[in-house]
C-alpha cells in the first residue's frame, strides 16, 4: 500500500492534505475531505497520475458561498470533469461523497436526487463500493505490472 499526500486548500494557516491511496495492484483512490478547490500545483501534480475512484467531501451541498475550504456539488462535478479532461480519471469511475453537513440544508435522499444524474453516489457509514484498476491506466511508477484486480473500500466514521 502506498499513500501519497497532496496539498488541499482547506486552511491557509496550516498544511492540509488529501491522499492518493494505492494498493499493490495499482488501484488508486483519491480521498479528498476538507479540501476546497485545489491550487494549480496540486492540479499539476495530479496530471501525471491515474485515479480509479474518488471519495470527496460535499459539505456545502448546493451552496456556492464564499467559504473556499469546503466543496459544493457544482465544484465536485467540475472536479470530476477536470480530472477526466486531464486524462487522470476514467469516465465512469466511482465518485462517492462524504463529510456531509447540516449546513448544506439537504437530507441524504435530497443529495442523492441531485447527484444521481451526474453518476455521483452519496456516501453513508458502512458503504462499500468496488474500485477496479483500468487496463488503460498508465502503470504507476512504484509498482510492477500485475493483472487488474478489484479492491473495496468501506466508509465508516464511527
Amino acid at each position: 500500500m502506498c499513500v501519497t499526500p497532496i496539498r488541499a486548500q482547506h486552511d491557509t494557516s496550516r498544511e492540509c492534505y488529501n491522499f492518493l491511496i494505492q494498493d499493490e495492484s495499482g488501484t488508486t483512490l483519491l480521498y479528498a475531505t476538507d479540501t476546497g478547490w485545489y491550487e494549480e500545483e496540486t492540479w499539476h501534480f495530479l496530471a501525471g497520475k491515474w485515479i480509479d475512484g474518488i471519495v470527496v467531501e460535499c459539505t456545502k451541498g448546493l451552496k456556492q458561498d464564499g467559504y473556499m475550504a469546503h466543496m459544493c456539488i457544482p465544484e465536485i462535478i467540475r472536479m470530476r470533469d477536470k480530472l477526466q479532461a486531464m486524462g487522470t480519471l476514467a469516465p465512469g469511475a466511482p465518485i462517492v461523497t462524504t463529510h456531509h453537513s447540516h449546513l448544506c440544508g439537504m437530507m441524504h435522499e435530497e443529495l442523492s436526487a441531485v447527484l444521481a444524474p451526474s453518476r455521483i453516489q452519496v456516501g453513508f457509514d458502512g458503504l462499500t463500493f468496488p474500485l477496479e484498476h483500468s487496463e488503460t491506466a498508465p502503470l504507476p511508477r512504484h509498482t510492477r505490472s500485475v493483472p487488474p484486480e478489484t479492491s473495496a473500500l468501506t466508509l465508516d466514521s464511527r
